[in-house]
């Protein structure tokens, strides 16, 4: 008998902002993510990581799941930063009912890059500062994202117009 590994989510909220930072799925525990991640409404999974199981259970149920790979303990590049604001506009700030969701982001252990990932979501879509976004994820998350990070973080600036769950339109 084999033991399907345990499964591990944290919901960050800021107001209405819902974003969840879970660990990598695999195959044996992806069924108990997909239930997990269903009730809570997620519409979305952004892999950060190298795969470690196949979307097919996912999508099959829903989910939609997005690769947006990068170096463990670095920050993301700028193409990719495009992309998740672009997919964080779509899902908290659609035009249609229809077409909002919340959105899973994960890495392989939740510390590094899926956290970063949550803290550009939060400082875009509630227009939390950089510490404020890295306390409100480590209160659910302890020692996440690295010295690195955080600086990345610190200089970051906000590629969307207007704050709180407002318009999205990616500033130039």
């Amino acid at each position: 008998m084999s033991v399907v590994p345990e499964i591990k989510t944290r919901m960050v909220e800021e107001g209405k902002f819902k974003i969840v930072i879970m660990d990598a799925p695999c195959d044996d525990n992806s069924f108990k993510y997909v239930q997990e991640l269903k009730a809570v409404g997620v519409t979305d999974i952004v892999r950060t990581c190298e795969p470690t199981y196949t979307p097919d259970n996912f999508e099959s149920e829903g989910i939609q799941v997005h690769e947006m790979t990068f170096p463990d303990g670095a920050p993301p590049p700028e193409e990719l930063l495009q992309r998740w604001t672009g997919l964080i506009c779509r899902r908290y700030r659609a035009k249609n009912p229809a077409d909002t969701g919340i959105v899973a982001v994960h890495c392989v252990a939740g510390l590094g890059r899926a956290p970063v990932m949550a803290a550009v979501a939060l400082m875009e879509m509630t227009a939390l500062d950089a510490l404020d976004a890295v306390e409100k994820i480590r209160e659910k998350q302890k020692g996440a994202i690295n010295a690195r990070q955080l600086k990345f973080l610190q200089t970051y600036r906000r590629k969307t117009s207007k704050g709180p769950m407002g318009p999205c339109c990616t500033l130039m």
